[in-house]
């Protein structure tokens, strides 16, 4: 990483981007140096304000994550609002974020539904995960179950497991959907086996009460206990 820390600097000392972008990267991440969050903001901003995009929404989760007097949610803000209006789909979802979380901006789910739906549209699956539950739970949206299927839907296809696991809990509790065991089995093993701790409780549960599979104490107990391995604290009292 010397070595190519030394090429990067060469090359944004003579103004480019990318590489500028680059050493922000490895700034943020300690590779090749100590990790530098003042540097890396420093280096994203210089890359940045020659339109390299990824820099832009990387200072914006710098700023919004960064700790003590680096922390600045309102610039965060602004970055993700310059991303998201020149089209970006992870500045509309970051946007969409703050909003929901009320960092930076006062919290406002209408605004947060805007830009989710608009990262949505372009097929960024976490957007596509989150419009989904505000559909579920009518947060800045009117309550709708069939559009949270089809969100959830979306995202699940392209490999977001929590969008997995709700499937499967729409599917349980018959939410817009008649119940279907076998559906929601599948959905909460697919979430469950890639490693997401609230799927490996619930199905966990699933074994144990005999619900959408035969009764299975061995099994209900090995989930549980991946689960509890993540520290999902429900598990960690089931076992």
């Amino acid at each position: 990483y010397a070595k190519v820390s030394q090429c990067y600097e060469r090359a944004a000392a003579l103004g480019h981007a990318g590489a500028r972008y680059n050493l922000g990267y490895m700034s943020e991440h300690g590779l090749g140096r100590a990790i530098d969050t003042a540097s890396a903001i420093r280096w994203y901003s210089l890359a940045a304000s020659q339109g390299h995009g990824k820099a832009l929404i990387n200072l914006g989760l710098l700023y919004a994550k960064a700790q003590g007097p680096l922390y600045n949610p309102i610039e965060a803000v602004e970055c993700f609002r310059k991303s998201a209006t020149q089209g970006n789909s992870r500045g509309q979802f970051n946007l969409g974020r703050m909003y929901a979380q009320g960092k930076g901006v006062p919290r406002d789910f209408a605004q947060a539904s805007f830009w989710y739906e608009a990262a949505a549209d372009q097929g960024y699956h976490r957007a596509q995960y989150h419009l989904g539950l505000f559909y579920l739970e009518g947060n800045g949206v009117k309550q709708d179950y069939a559009l949270a299927l089809i969100w959830f839907l979306k995202a699940s296809v392209t490999g977001n497991m929590k969008a997995s696991y709700q499937l499967g809990k729409m599917y349980l509790q018959g939410l817009g959907v008649p119940v279907e065991l076998s559906e929601a089995f599948d959905h909460i093993h697919r979430a469950a086996t890639h490693g997401l701790d609230v799927a490996q409780y619930r199905l966990g549960k699933m074994y144990m009460q005999g619900t959408a599979v035969a009764r299975d104490y061995q099994k209900a107990f090995a989930w549980l206990a991946m689960a509890a391995e993540q520290h999902y604290r429900p598990a960690l009292y089931a076992i």
